[in-house]
């Protein structure tokens, strides 16, 4: 998931000093109580899935440390609920969402730019020379306990984005 990712990037102890630095906010804390805490947080202002996006902003995200590295782990990955605040501002006309999975191999990668491109209305000849992926990190997986419960809290979460924007997302739950 993108939270345990975001979790080993921050916990690597790898890097230089300044990267170090902003990744003090895990040290010596396990996924799981990172996990845990930012339940609780979302649990103290009464998140739900029809909770009013400006709240949850007011609420939550604003109130979150705002220096790289040191956002949420959960909350971070409640799309609808930080879409939603941009379908005020924007038409849904004026969005393209790409999804990692669409560009884990070389030619799904080229079909997804030629998408991008396509999409922004610019050449879309252009090539991607080099598709290797970039600041990849190899770890444990998942404890499947912890899979499990965040597969539970995010399943409505990813019921909601995905009629949002139009996509079948129940493999993410």
């Amino acid at each position: 998931s993108r939270a345990y990712s975001h979790f080993n990037m921050t916990a690597d102890s790898n890097g230089t000093e300044a990267q170090k630095k902003r990744r003090g906010k895990v040290a010596g804390k396990t996924f799981d109580e990172i996990i845990n805490d930012d339940l609780k947080a979302l649990e103290e202002i009464n998140l739900h899935p029809k909770m009013d996006p400006k709240n949850f902003e007011s609420e939550y995200l604003s109130k979150l440390p705002q220096g790289h590295g040191s956002h949420s782990y959960v909350g971070r990955g409640l799309y609808a609920l930080q879409l939603k605040r941009w379908f005020t501002v924007f038409p849904r006309s004026s969005f393209h969402f790409v999804f990692l999975d669409k560009l884990s191999n070389e030619d799904l990668l080229h079909d997804e730019m030629r998408s991008i491109f396509s999409f922004l209305q610019i050449d879309n000849s252009h090539c991607i020379h080099d598709p290797k992926p970039k600041n990849a990190r190899t770890y444990k997986p998942m404890p499947s306990e912890t899979e499990k419960k965040l597969r539970k809290f995010y399943a409505p979460y990813n019921d909601q984005l995905g009629r949002l924007i139009g996509k079948d997302l129940s493999h993410w739950n």
